[in-house]
């Protein structure tokens, strides 16, 4: 997209610099006493007085008419002389003519030709209109010089109150003028193919990504596109249907709505945080006051003058966004991280704001336009799609990168988790195999030399005995002999049928597929999660039955427990059974397994999917053991 805008700036350069002179007269052309362009200094007079000499005093030498907001007819000349009978072209170069009367005077004679109203141009030349020779969103009127008859036109132009009268002056051959009216038009299609490409991309970009900022951009390219095109008079070329868009307050709309999408864009583009309704610093608050304001200076022009006000209401409005940008912009840049971002869009907007500038301190001086100001504004509003374009790749690549250093940062607290869950169950195991060894060797081998040293006491005997048991039991359980001499099948297995015998619920055990060894680890980890469930229903569920599923995929072990117990709610977590339920999560989480849920009255289902850790290559059934 960046290339086209720089495409485009070259071509919109190259026709500002082939711009045409205020007087454009080819060999055949002469200016009597080489006189410029007049305007009249103090426009108070109704009509043209076209037979009294003309008092040069009363009049003032200009490169264009411009005589700003304080009147509403201004009068201009410029003399001219042909070698041959012809008819000229002249073109008045203004789209804030609302009204045209022209006169041409000669030594024996004066031609003061019918008014035009801008609504006229919109017609197709016909005889009816003989002075129109040319369908053109500007006047262009055809002038009949008679050979060596010097010739004097005067130009009266009208405009509304409070509306700026200015105006520039051509002459043109026939010929030269469709040349150039060809040439401008395929400028301005070239301008507007540029930026419904941006608006297709945009569009393209928020159906795919369902981002609002590509709608923002897209409508504020459309609006000031719209808003360019009208505002040069190519709204004489719509059809009849479409008139009422060829309207200044409709061009107050397109305005006010391109701007107010224009700030939504930049509150995304600088990555600012979101808006909410309430917040004053919404444009949309904007938006409808300016849009409501409009319409309330259009219903006053109705009845009497609003132009006036009209401007004061547009300054008012561009100034409200250009606060609300400020305030962005100010936002951003204390952010250091996006300040690059505010830096690129700051230097887009200047060049529309330079435009604007440029604009209004000549419209406030009374002083012409070097270049026709829909140019300036084409050539504004190209360098402002290419900086931001340049602004939205650097954008892009921030994020990325943001995004690279973010994964990276994740990752590297994943693995730094897994070391210490790794070291802490190290450590938890360590510590188990140790207590096992003491309870064996020393408290069990005590517990058995003292019963053999008791008196015959069935009761102590007993009690004795039973002691006995429970240690070898919590010693079995701290360092599970069978998990290293059967596998993990047969030590869950044998974990669930002590379980029962000590419970009474009733447990089946159920193990399906091609059994996988995993490393001495992982199958550890994962004992230690069924062992914690399988307690959790002895001690928690009030279950009555069980079912401990194993099921060796392709790809990963799935174990799923199930019971018909009561269930648990969210609550539970805050208990001793939700810290059993959270070391499950960790332990399984550390082999980069899930652990999925689902609980209810009717009973709890726990479901552990853990990938395989060893290489495809690697792995090898575990033959001794078949799957049950």
């Amino acid at each position: 997209m960046h290339r086209l805008a720089l495409i485009g700036i070259f071509v919109l350069v190259v026709s500002a610099i082939k711009g045409q002179p205020i007087l454009r007269l080819d060999s055949a052309f002469r200016l009597a006493e080489q006189l410029p362009l007049f305007q009249e200094r103090h426009p108070i007079r109704p009509q043209l007085s076209t037979h009294q000499p003309i008092q040069i005093a009363d009049w003032q030498a200009v490169s264009g008419v411009h005589y700003g907001n304080t009147t509403t007819r201004g009068r201009a000349f410029f003399r001219c002389q042909s070698t041959t009978n012809r008819t000229v072209w002249l073109e008045l170069t203004s789209h804030f003519l609302d009204t045209v009367w022209v006169t041409l005077v000669r030594p024996d004679t004066s031609l003061r030709f019918r008014p035009v109203a801008y609504t006229d141009l919109a017609a197709a030349p016909s005889p009816d209109w003989p002075n129109l020779p040319v369908r053109h969103r500007y006047f262009v009127l055809a002038l009949p010089l008679l050979e060596n008859q010097p010739t004097t036109v005067f130009i009266e132009g009208c405009v509304p109150p409070g509306d700026y009268l200015k105006f520039g002056v051509r002459v043109w051959e026939p010929s030269q003028f469709l040349s150039y009216q060809q040439q401008d038009t395929w400028t301005w299609a070239f301008f507007v193919g540029i930026f419904l490409m941006a608006v297709f991309i945009g569009l393209l970009n928020f159906l795919i990504d369902a981002q609002r900022i590509f709608l923002y951009y897209a409508v504020y390219i459309s609006c000031l596109t719209i808003y360019s095109l009208l505002n040069d008079g190519w709204g004489v070329m719509l059809p009849p249907s479409l008139h009422w868009l060829d309207d200044p307050y409709a061009l107050g709309h397109f305005l006010n709505s391109g701007l107010c999408c224009f700030i939504l864009f930049s509150r995304r583009f600088l990555s600012l945080p979101r808006l909410t309704a309430r917040q004053w610093d919404n444009p949309v608050w904007l938006l409808v006051g300016l849009a409501v304001l409009i319409e309330a200076v259009r219903h006053r022009q109705a009845v009497g003058n609003g132009w006036g006000l009209g401007y004061r209401v547009g300054i008012v409005g561009v100034m409200g966004y250009a606060v609300l940008f400020a305030r962005y912009i100010a936002q951003t840049l204390r952010q250091n991280a996006h300040r690059p971002t505010a830096l690129f869009l700051l230097s887009a907007v200047g060049s529309m704001l330079l435009f604007y500038a440029v604009n209004f301190l000549l419209n406030a001086s009374g002083q012409p336009s070097p270049l026709p100001d829909m140019l300036l504004f084409r050539l504004a509003f190209t360098v402002e799609l290419f900086v931001i374009t340049l602004g939205w790749l650097y954008r892009q690549r921030f994020i990325r990168h943001s995004q690279l250093l973010l994964e990276r940062s994740n990752r590297q607290q994943a693995e730094s988790l897994q070391v210490a869950q790794e070291q802490l169950i190290h450590a938890q195991e360590t510590e188990r195999r140790r207590l096992a060894a003491d309870l064996h060797d020393d408290i069990g081998t005590s517990l058995l030399a003292l019963r053999g040293k008791m008196p015959n006491q069935p009761d102590a005997e007993q009690l004795l005995n039973k002691i006995i048991r429970d240690v070898r039991t919590v010693s079995h359980n701290l360092l599970p002999v069978e998990l290293h001499d059967l596998g993990l099948p047969d030590a869950v297995a044998e974990v669930a049928h002590r379980l029962e015998t000590a419970s009474g619920i009733r447990f089946l055990f159920v193990c399906s597929g091609q059994r996988v060894v995993l490393p001495s680890s992982a199958e550890l980890i994962l004992y230690r999660a069924v062992q914690e469930l399988l307690h959790n229903i002895v001690k928690h569920s009030r279950a009555t039955d069980a079912t401990v599923q194993l099921v060796y995929h392709d790809t990963y072990l799935n174990i799923t427990i199930e019971d018909n117990g009561r269930g648990f709610t969210d609550r539970t977590v805050n208990n001793q059974r939700g810290i059993g339920l959270q070391n499950v999560d960790s332990r399984v989480k550390s082999l980069t397994g899930e652990v999925a849920i689902d609980t209810g009255p009717a009973g709890t289902t726990v479901r552990i999917d853990v990938p395989y850790l060893l290489d495809p290559n690697d792995r090898h059934a575990q033959n001794p053991h078949t799957a049950g």
